[in-house]
């Protein structure tokens, strides 16, 4: 399946889940675009860098980049953009396979399939901590006024 068709599919299920967690109508296109985004991010790298791991992080930093952006623009809570789009990231297979392992009594499985969706959902929740401490920090940086510094009064207070 190319990419444009993943991000078609991705973006209707990220809306999907924008309707269903009862997001605002004028949120829901856009947090479906960031899915989208999110998961053909993701895809491109596990295709070409073989790694799991850093397709989520990017994705998952994608989506927190643009959820805030959307909702400084909207004036929305990021959380409204950000929920449905990181949806598409979520390990809920690994988290399938690893209980079907523990019924299957297969403990071995059960062991790395968990280690490995534990170690996904880290990512992406770091990803969007990330994201999220950087864009509040650029927006802190920008909204900061230029500060003179007079040396003569440091020294003058130091002296005392």
């Amino acid at each position: 399946m190319n990419y444009f068709l993943q991000f078609l599919a991705s973006t209707f299920a990220t809306i999907g889940f924008g309707f269903t967690f009862s997001c605002p109508k004028k949120a829901i296109v856009f947090g479906g675009i960031s899915g989208g985004i999110a998961w053909v991010i993701f895809q491109v790298i596990k295709s070409e860098f073989d790694s799991i791991y850093w397709g989520n992080f990017i994705g998952a930093f994608t989506v927190g980049i643009l959820g805030e952006f959307f909702a400084r623009k909207f004036e929305i809570p990021s959380s409204v953009f950000i929920i449905p789009a990181i949806t598409t990231l979520v390990p809920g297979a690994g988290m399938y396979y690893t209980m079907n392992y523990f019924v299957q009594g297969k403990q071995n499985l059960v062991s790395t399939t968990l280690q490995q969706t534990l170690i996904i959902a880290g990512i992406l929740a770091f990803g969007l901590l990330i994201s999220s401490a950087s864009s509040r920090s650029l927006r802190n940086f920008k909204m900061r006024k230029d500060i003179k510094f007079d040396y003569r009064k440091f020294i003058k207070r130091k002296e005392k």
